[in-house]
């Protein structure tokens, strides 16, 4: 569904990639039939329950730092609520919330001292080249790659990635 793609990738005509050309085919669309609200719910409204019991244990691991706040989820969490990876794509815009923050971050638990790692940025830091930089990739705006180590390890590195492309 073209409109559902226009809507995910634009994060419902709230991120910098939604163009004047985007918002003109999104109304095309609608003019063709496409149906917003029955698109939007069955994308924003549609979570399976374990994923939402795995978001709030994630939750609760918001840390924050200067423009920076991340969350996580570990092993544990995956087994207590029964979700899975693809339960919990869109955790990193969860911490891009928080009022004040430029980078946002999802460390979740991908195998056996390893982590998946999600960044997004607000515009004012690339964080395809945080991403790049442990042979990851992306965008500008959001980014990803997969880290080794413990979830501590892996925080530290990734923290002190993102503050030394902040002070360039």
């Amino acid at each position: 569904n073209l409109y559902a793609a226009i809507i995910v990738d634009t994060g419902g005509f709230r991120y910098s990639n939604s163009s004047p050309e985007a918002l003109r085919i999104a109304s095309h669309l609608v003019e063709a039939g496409a149906k917003p609200w029955s698109i939007s719910k069955e994308i924003y409204e549609n979570k399976p329950y374990r994923s939402m019991k795995l978001l709030g244990l994630s939750l609760a691991t918001l840390e924050r730092k200067n423009s920076v706040a991340w969350i996580s989820t570990t092993d544990s969490m995956f087994k207590k609520t029964g979700a899975t990876p693809g339960n919990c794509e869109d955790f990193v815009d969860f911490p891009r919330k928080v009022k004040g923050v430029e980078v946002a971050v999802f460390f979740r638990y991908n195998g056996t001292n390893a982590y998946k790692v999600s960044l997004r940025s607000k515009g004012k830091i690339n964080v395809q080249k945080i991403a790049k930089s442990f042979d990851g990739g992306g965008h500008a705006p959001a980014a990803g790659c997969r880290v080794t180590g413990s979830l501590k390890e892996v925080q530290d590195k990734i923290l002190k990635a993102i503050k030394k492309e902040m002070k360039k």
